[in-house]
């Protein structure tokens, strides 16, 4: 796993945004567009808070809504683009070591 290979898949975050907006929430946008816009030495320092960022910013609560049976079904797992997206970015700062950075 590279920083480039991660910024890649952070990037497709952005555009999902563009495509599907307000499907990335604002937080995680906010951070995802504040770490692509660094240094790499910045990047590699920021992990930790990427990481938490998308942590929290995946796997909505359908809790009530149309979609909640599947949800339930699915373990709670979303598996809109968004969310898909910031597991892929997990995984690979995950790959990285960014479990051991935080």
């Amino acid at each position: 796993m590279t920083m480039s290979r991660l910024t890649g898949d952070v990037q497709q975050l952005l555009d999902i945004e563009a495509e599907h907006p307000n499907l990335v929430s604002t937080p995680l946008l906010e951070t995802v567009k504040r770490w692509l816009g660094s240094g790499e030495a910045e990047k590699a320092a920021a992990l930790p808070g990427l990481l938490a960022a998308l942590t929290d910013g995946q796997d909505c609560d359908f809790t009530g809504t149309q979609w909640e049976a599947e949800w339930l079904a699915g373990g709670k797992v979303c598996r809109c683009p968004a969310c898909a997206a910031a597991r892929t970015c997990m995984a690979d700062i995950e790959l990285m070591g960014g479990r051991e950075l935080s």
